[in-house]
């Protein structure tokens, strides 16, 4: 039993996890290979690249077009002190040649450009073009030229070429770190090395001093494991293993290495980096053995306090946190079964008496806010009743004009809207649903006019003034009746902080493809310490009447149009509110 529970379970979670660890170590191995490779080939033709445009730019130089010798000097001198890779800048016309070297310039005559490996080549192209590496004549050295001929008019008017010292590429890649036996290299298209650590092996072919797998069978910047050559200086022509890692039990081949590649495509290089893994094999050694003391002491503490922490634990906190849920759930008459007499049962005890205070508080709570909405509806109708009081009387009178009575009669349809729309927002609002506004374009100068005409006689009545104000044309889409209860809202709570005298004023302006609505008292302001809070349900002060609904549901409508609502107050100022709402697009 202890067999098949714990040493079988031990040794397959052991070997899952070092098998992974070591696949996944093995592919970084490689991935950081031959991205060390791309980075290489990015800074060689970048520095190749350097040495490109100077060549073209030379080729395009009034000077060399021209033919005037001592410009030509001052250019190829100004060229070759600050380029310090750079062996010579040479310029030939006809069998006259200037030599630009970093210690001073030298003039030929009388030679024979032919006998230049680049003069042929760039006359036959006719364009920029690289050389083949090769060796000077005069040093010995291991040499690249860049040549491009100078075109002059319709005519060819000489060759400019700028040579470079291939042992000084080496410096470049010096920076690079891959331990002590990891290997750069840069091969030419036939390839020759042009760059590594050791200049003896310049321009001699990459297999003929290091048995490596080729660029074909790299495929590009793919990596890939290189077994170890079969004899001293041989070339493994092999395709690339499948597997990351040799099989299980088997120890590492002396001289097993990942290599990669990454192309360069002016002139036609390829760089190579090469990294033993031998330098990695200890990692996974040790990988292995943490993996096995690992997995056998986790396994054994899982195995020895499982049943425990699940009995005792695992299982009334699980009970606790379902209770739990069900209580937010608004599952008020749940309770959890109290099992033991230990700290969880007194747990469980506290949870069931929590549930029963919220159940009561919950009753008492419903009863509260009903009384106060009933409350504050009761109060907000009266403003409008006493509207329709007030007017009655003059309807029935026969002195009155028939215009009079018309407006009259719209004044009081319009305050048993309004007792329409805070009764159904009351009842949206308790209820937690509210359907979506019913847009239409409208003029908002109309809109205005509207809600003062709606306005004024509650203000008059109340021996208050009421100012309104349009700048611009403006259009925007709203739902007309739903806008309108908002702004009722704020200025019920306006008239009512404003007492006996003050004005109340609503302007309007655009803004950046936005209608801005400022709306403003002069009452004594919204009291500092509910300014933040003044938008969420039931925040009131100052008022004797009044549920705290009004400032709420206004924010929802100006919400559900898109829109943005702000209050700004200072005690003794008044309140502003200030509402953006998306102007209507223009019609075409």
């Amino acid at each position: 039993m202890i067999v098949v529970f714990v040493l079988i379970p031990m040794l397959l979670t052991d070997w899952l996890l070092t098998r992974r660890a070591g696949d996944a170590l093995m592919d970084n191995i490689k991935r950081d290979v031959a991205d060390t490779a791309g980075e290489v080939a990015d800074d060689v033709a970048e520095y190749l690249n350097r040495g490109e445009l100077i060549v073209r730019f030379l080729a395009r130089a009034p000077a060399f077009r021209l033919g005037t010798g001592e410009k030509i000097e001052q250019v190829l001198d100004s060229i070759i002190r600050p380029f310090p890779f750079a062996v010579h800048a040479c310029y030939i016309r006809g069998n006259e040649a200037i030599m630009c070297r970093p210690a001073g310039i030298l003039r030929l005559s009388g030679i024979d450009p032919q006998d230049t490996p680049w003069y042929t080549l760039a006359m036959e192209q006719g364009r920029f073009v690289w050389t083949g590496a090769y060796l000077a004549s005069d040093s010995g050295r291991p040499i690249i030229a860049g040549t491009a001929p100078v075109v002059a008019g319709r005519a060819a008017g000489g060759v400019v070429a700028l040579e470079f010292d291939l042992r000084a590429i080496w410096d470049l890649l010096r920076r690079y770190r891959l331990g002590k036996r990891g290997t750069i290299f840069i091969v030419d298209e036939a390839d020759r090395l042009v760059s590594h650590r050791r200049p003896e092996w310049l321009l001699r072919p990459a297999t003929d001093v290091m048995p490596i797998l080729s660029r074909e069978e790299l495929q590009g910047r793919t990596a890939a494991i290189m077994p170890a050559p079969e004899r001293a200086g041989a070339s493994p022509r092999v395709q690339p293993r499948r597997s990351p890692l040799p099989p299980r039990g088997r120890r590492p081949a002396p001289g097993e290495r990942v290599i990669a590649w990454a192309p360069i495509e002016s002139p036609e290089w390829s760089v190579g980096v090469i990294v033993p893994l031998a330098e990695y094999r200890g990692v996974l050694r040790s990988l292995h053995i943490l993996g096995l003391s690992v997995a056998g002491l986790a396994f054994a503490c899982a195995l020895a306090f499982g049943v425990i922490l699940c009995r005792m634990i695992v299982c009334p906190i699980g009970e606790l946190a379902e209770g739990t849920k069900r209580i937010a759930g608004g599952d008020y008459e749940h309770r959890v079964e109290v099992g033991r007499r230990n700290e969880l049962g007194d747990l469980a005890e506290s949870f069931n008496a929590m549930a029963d205070q919220l159940e009561e508080h919950r009753k008492q709570e419903r009863l509260a806010v009903i009384g106060r909405m009933a409350s504050g509806v009761i109060h907000d109708l009266r403003t409008p009743m006493a509207v329709i009081r007030a007017s009655l009387p003059v309807l029935l009178r026969q002195d009155v004009s028939d215009d009079e009575k018309k407006e009259l009669a719209q004044v009081v349809d319009g305050a048993v809207e309004r007792m329409a729309g805070m009764t159904q927002d009351v009842l949206e609002y308790a209820r937690g649903e509210s359907a979506g506004p019913k847009l239409e374009t409208m003029d908002v100068r109309e809109f205005v006019e509207s809600l003062e005409k709606a306005l004024r006689r509650d203000f008059e009545l109340s021996g208050m003034k009421l100012a309104a104000e349009v700048r611009g044309t403006m259009r925007f889409r709203i739902d007309r009746e739903k806008l309108a209860r908002a702004f009722y809202n704020i200025a019920g709570n306006a008239r009512d902080a404003m007492g006996e005298t003050g004005t109340f004023s609503i302007s309007a302006q655009s803004l950046d493809h936005r209608v801005r609505f400022v709306l403003s008292d002069t009452g004594p302001g919204i009291p500092e310490e509910i300014v933040d809070t003044v938008f969420e349900p039931f925040v009131t002060s100052g008022k004797q009447h009044g549920a705290g609904l009004g400032l709420a549901i206004a924010r929802e409508i100006v919400r559900a149009h898109d829109g943005e609502i702000q209050v700004e107050s200072r005690p003794g100022e008044g309140a502003r509110f200030v509402i953006d709402l998306p102007a209507a697009a223009p019609e075409s």
